[in-house]
């Protein structure tokens, strides 16, 4: 390169497993495997003038993949409490986070946790994550000030079957630590149950079916659920499993030791031969089969019969 009339020449040295080699170039690139230690110096009339800091790069299959961005709400109230989490646990990590593209300073924990939310706190945050020589960025998530909670809603199965347990979750996008909440069912107030929850366990149609709500509150705001209408059906044959559950099923006679995951409510698989008969598997009447097959033998002999005749 020329400086006015003056040459300045550029050379790189890169270390690669203990060897250095060394590039006589303005422009260098490394890789692609390997760990590099990257230098570059500039010089005049064999004269170093100046020589840069070493850049450790490596090259690897063993990625970080990018970190998932999960907030507890995305839409939040004036007053309320802004948590985000920066993907899983990660030893040795370094954590940078970025709102409406900018730095936020001095932040380098995995969660970012701001109190008293207002509308200077909304827009689009980021995370990236750094561990040795790699870096890796989020995706941008939209965190908005909301002036009222968003309408909940009930959250659980699609059919409901007596002696079954459910679940049902009071949701709503506005969700924030210190929101209430109230249940209530056919317009009565359940006394007792104020958590984002409402477990009904072993469900007995004549007792639990109805028309349920639930509100939640915080502070002055309140919003009510629509209505999800519960009515459990007559519980279905079979012996009740839970995937989760280790093991899930009985690896005996007459069944297989698989949980039946392709419907719910779950069932434990039959063996061959066997059927689903009141709350268990039980071995298929052969006999009744055997006759039914005579019988279907008969009948068509006989109508082969007849068209010769």
């Amino acid at each position: 390169m020329d400086v006015g009339n003056v040459q300045v020449n550029y050379t790189f040295t890169d270390t690669v497993d203990k060897v250095t080699k060394t590039y006589y170039s303005q422009v260098y690139t490394p890789g692609p495997t390997g760990r590099h230690l990257v230098t570059c110096s500039a010089s005049y009339n064999n004269h170093t003038i100046q020589t840069s800091e070493s850049k450790d790069i490596t090259f690897s299959d063993n990625h970080l993949p990018p970190p998932a961005l999960t907030p507890i709400a995305t839409d939040l109230l004036q007053g309320s409490r802004l948590i985000l989490t920066c993907g899983e646990p990660l030893l040795l990590a370094v954590y940078v986070w970025t709102k409406d593209s900018k730095e936020i300073p001095l932040l380098h924990d995995r969660i970012l946790q701001l109190d008293n939310f207002n509308k200077g706190d909304a827009g689009s945050y980021s995370c990236s994550l750094k561990k040795n020589n790699y870096i890796t960025l989020s995706k941008t998530i939209n965190i908005r000030i909301a002036e009222n909670i968003s309408q909940p809603e009930i959250q659980t199965d699609n059919a409901f079957f007596e002696n079954e347990t459910y679940d049902l979750k009071c949701h709503t996008p506005s969700v924030t630590p210190g929101m209430t909440y109230t249940w209530s069912k056919n317009d009565i107030l359940l006394a007792n149950e104020t958590s984002i929850h409402y477990i009904l366990k072993d469900v007995v149609a004549t007792k639990n079916n109805g028309n349920y709500t639930c509100t939640a509150s915080f502070r002055d705001k309140t919003a009510e659920s629509r209505v999800l209408i519960f009515k459990a059906g007559a519980a279905p044959l079979g012996k009740p499993c839970d995937p989760k559950s280790k093991p899930a099923c009985p690896n005996k006679t007459p069944y297989t030791g698989e949980c039946d995951v392709s419907k719910k409510p779950y069932r434990c698989k039959c063996l061959d031969g066997h059927k689903l008969e009141g709350s268990t598997c039980q071995k298929g009447n052969m006999m009744a089969y055997s006759v039914i097959l005579l019988v279907a033998g008969i009948i068509f002999s006989r109508l082969i019969s007849v068209e010769h005749a």
